[in-house]
């Protein structure tokens, strides 16, 4: 990845700040369903409740999701747990709630190519071919619809890379956003 002079980075080294994602907000009435096409993965999506959160972590092995009051605003919920999907070792699932709605959802762990592909395979089918981008040794896919974003990552071994899978939910945090002007 480049970065350009005097830009500001949301990311440095080899982990993400945590107060950054802090800052985004998600919101879907809790009765809605996703539509067949709505950006997701082991059936998370952006913008979902945490009661949706936590069923579908559960179908996935994981317990209650531990939260963590945001320090700067009462809103918002730094959430994690852990996965248990088909892979040799546990998955890192970090979700910020405000409300108690998903604005984003991080899925993380070193998984085995053949699953990191299946996973890249499985987002064409759903949602359509999109091009690689390339920084050094890490690669990203990104995919983005009605607002919302899926981005897989990966670097690393390339046996046994470190994937990480994203879900963001756009409109609602930058509705957020506005409540903070």
């Amino acid at each position: 990845m480049t970065h350009r002079p005097g830009a500001r980075r949301a990311c440095a080294g080899r982990r993400c700040a945590w107060p950054l994602l802090a800052l985004l907000l998600g919101a879907v009435p809790s009765g809605a369903q996703p539509a067949p096409a709505d950006l997701q993965f082991l059936g998370v999506r952006p913008g979902a409740p945490r009661a949706e959160v936590e069923r579908q972590a559960a179908a996935h092995g994981a317990g209650p999701l531990d939260c963590d009051s945001a320090r700067r605003d009462a809103r918002v919920r730094e959430c994690r747990g852990t996965l248990f999907a088909d892979t040799p070792t546990p998955l890192a699932l970090r979700a910020v709630l405000i409300e108690g709605t998903a604005a984003i959802i991080l899925v993380t762990g070193t998984v085995p190519e053949a699953e990191r592909v299946r996973w890249e395979r499985a987002f064409e089918t759903a949602y359509g071919r999109v091009p690689l981008r390339a920084g050094g040794p890490q690669r990203m896919l990104q995919w983005v619809r009605r607002g919302t974003m899926l981005r897989l990552v990966w670097r690393g071994n390339p046996g046994l890379p470190e994937v990480s899978v994203s879900l963001v939910d756009g409109p609602t945090l930058d509705g957020w956003g506005r409540s903070l002007r």
